[in-house]
């Protein structure tokens, strides 16, 4: 008969866990509890009130994620020194004033970036794998670093198992009491109760199984039978067929006398990645009598790994020769160098050391995360060196500078590969490398709260510095990438938020026939002003009907177009006159108007048409306003 845990054994597990880790779980809990307020409010909240909050939330959810792996390390790292109070109050404070050192670095302007993200990414990673050896930082302890690392991944495995299969439970839950009983479950409750059951539960959950006595797993010989028949029967037959088709490939290329293709570097990585997890899972057993084939395959395993480092680093180098070091090459070049040492050190050390393997990647993802030697700085330094040897062979670039005239009559190769590095700098946040080469100060091409700095932006501020360094047929685009706030002033209308009325699922459509919506952007001033009727329109749905928005000459005024016979016209210009002057108290360019002023109703010829405007940015060209930007709710009904 199963015996399960009473409530009271179950509540003095939980408090036992509490103290044990009880920074880590607070993080949890702090981290759920961002997570559900940021999920509370939708995107139009933070444009109303400012991205500030929105960066200082988010910031603080990313610390409580690194706050969890660190705190619970600096737990084990104590328990394995036998620190008393003060010597845990001084480890947990060293991670504390990392944590908040984490939380200045980051600014603004970078907070939605790539390269952020990419380095939290990294430190996150540093931060899994300092929990996997904080207990074992001392010599020896082999076997206890690999039974404590067993069991911390088959508790991970259960954790994660009771999690989705109660989140399961308790979302069909929400579902029947909607459904059968009519009680309204809204839609971000079911992310509510995700956030609660992986950040609180699973972490709880996980913390509870962690072992205790660590100095007692060295002397722990338990192997689990299962593990050597996955690992014998699965894993590594699934190694030995990649290293055969990666030893063909390798065979074809050379035969053939081609260039390795550019995704080999990550089926090498992969293949790797699962042969070295192989043999830790049977290290235990790797000397037992009847398991001598371990150790014959564990050695041909490294040595067969060389050939194809090699093909793995030919691949590299050419691509690094030809376009230089990008952050993934950089990655990927570190990893060919970790695997090279990895592999010469099980084949020619006799201590077999498998702590190595954690901290030496432990390191490599937090000291390529920053500094002049990390991932983006290599990246940016090899980019702008690559476009400087660009410019020289155009005659375009000496002694440090650069020769705007003689880019003017470059062929359009060159500009577009110019481009693409620029293009490049531009993503990482780097284009402050090429400042001492134009005059304009490139750091006020972006806007500070760079929620907004996606592909488009991206490319306005590439096409911007590539005009600012002489390249012919970017002059137009500057004027509208970088001078259009002073040329033409913009204002936005904005629907004023009310709580729950302004998602486009609470829309009315009584009395109409179809309900779509329409998006229009424009990428270009002089499509703005100057619009070309044939390629500046774009379309939305009513039924099997596709209708047009086309720009008519005059400001705000677009005619709705079917089967090529304008059947309505809707103007827009007036309307922002009358909310510009009514709902405008200074010369800010941010205007909340209520939604029933944005409603404009449109009678046609056939059919009858109600925008209801969510967005709206206009250009000032003196008295004459010009859409920008466009997003509505469209009601079409048909006559």
């Amino acid at each position: 008969m199963i015996k399960f845990p009473s409530i009271q054994t179950l509540s003095s597990q939980l408090l036992a866990t509490i103290k044990r880790f009880p920074l880590a779980v607070l993080c949890a809990l702090a981290g759920t509890g961002i997570l559900i307020h940021l999920t509370h409010h939708n995107w139009l909240d933070y444009v109303i009130t400012g991205m500030s909050d929105l960066f200082f939330w988010s910031k603080l959810a990313m610390c409580a994620e690194l706050g969890l792996c660190l705190f619970i390390a600096a737990e084990l790292f104590s328990e394995s020194k036998h620190h008393g109070m003060v010597g845990r109050l001084i480890v947990n404070a060293l991670v504390l004033g990392l944590i908040v050192i984490y939380y200045f670095s980051i600014r603004h302007s970078e907070h939605f970036e790539v390269q952020n993200f990419t380095r939290y990414t990294l430190y996150i990673l540093a931060s899994h794998l300092l929990v996997a050896f904080a207990a074992f930082t001392g010599k020896g302890h082999i076997n206890g670093f690999w039974q404590f690392n067993r069991a911390l991944f088959l508790r991970f495995l259960l954790a994660f198992l009771y999690t989705v299969v109660l989140y399961g439970g308790i979302a069909i839950a929400m579902v029947l009491l909607d459904e059968l009983l009519h009680v309204h479950i809204h839609t971000r409750y079911y992310a509510y109760a995700w956030f609660w059951m992986i950040g609180v539960f699973n972490t709880v959950f996980f913390l509870a199984g962690v072992p205790k006595n660590i100095p007692e797993l060295d002397s722990d010989t338990t192997y689990l039978k299962g593990l050597k028949a996955f690992t014998q029967f699965v894993l590594l037959p699934l190694v030995t067929m990649y290293l055969l088709i990666l030893y063909a490939y390798m065979v074809r290329i050379l035969i053939a006398g081609s260039l390795p293709k550019g995704y080999v570097s990550y089926l090498v990585i992969s293949f790797s990645g699962m042969g070295i997890l192989s043999l830790l899972l049977i290290y235990p057993i790797r000397k037992l009598e009847d398991n001598k084939w371990i150790q014959i395959f564990s050695k041909w395993f490294y040595r067969a790994l060389y050939p194809l480092i090699i093909l793995f680093g030919f691949s590299i180098s050419h691509r690094v020769s030809q376009y230089g070091i990008t952050a993934d090459r950089y990655f990927m070049v570190v990893l060919a160098l970790w695997l090279a040492c990895i592999a010469a050190y099980f084949l020619f050390s006799k201590k077999e050391n498998i702590k190595l393997i954690p901290i030496s990647l432990g390191f490599i993802a937090l000291f390529s995360a920053f500094g002049p030697w990390g991932a983006f700085n290599v990246a940016a330094n090899s980019q702008t060196h690559q476009l400087e040897k660009l410019l020289e062979a155009n005659k375009a670039f000496s002694n440090g500078k650069l020769k705007n005239d003689a880019l003017k009559d470059v062929q359009d190769s060159v500009s577009r590969r110019a481009e693409s590095i620029i293009r490049y700098l531009v993503d990482i946040d780097e284009e402050s490398k090429l400042q001492p080469w134009v005059k304009q100060n490139l750091d006020s091409l972006h806007d500070s709260n760079s929620y907004r700095r996606y592909s488009y932006d991206s490319y306005r501020e590439a096409e911007a510095i590539m005009s600012y360094m002489g390249f012919a047929g970017y002059e137009a685009y500057t004027k509208i990438g970088a001078n259009d706030y002073d040329k033409y002033p913009r204002i936005t209308f904005n629907m004023e938020y009310v709580s729950g009325s302004n998602s486009s699922v609470n829309i009315s459509v009584k009395g109409y026939d179809y309900y779509s919506q329409y998006t229009k952007y424009s990428s270009s001033t002089e499509a703005v002003i100057h619009p070309d009727t044939a390629y500046d329109n774009t379309s939305f749905m009513a039924g099997n009907n596709s209708f047009m928005m086309v720009p008519l000459k005059q400001p705000g005024k677009y005619g709705v177009v079917l089967n090529n016979k304008t059947v309505a016209v809707l103007s827009l210009e007036d309307s922002m006159r009358a909310w510009k002057k009514r709902y405008t108290s200074s010369d800010n360019d941010y205007v909340q108007v209520p939604g029933a002023y944005l409603t404009i109703p449109v009678q046609g010829d056939g059919y009858d048409f109600v925008f209801r405007i969510n967005t709206v940015t206009a250009l000032s060209t003196g008295d004459d306003l010009y859409v920008w930007e466009l997003t509505t709710d469209v009601l079409t009904k048909v006559k």
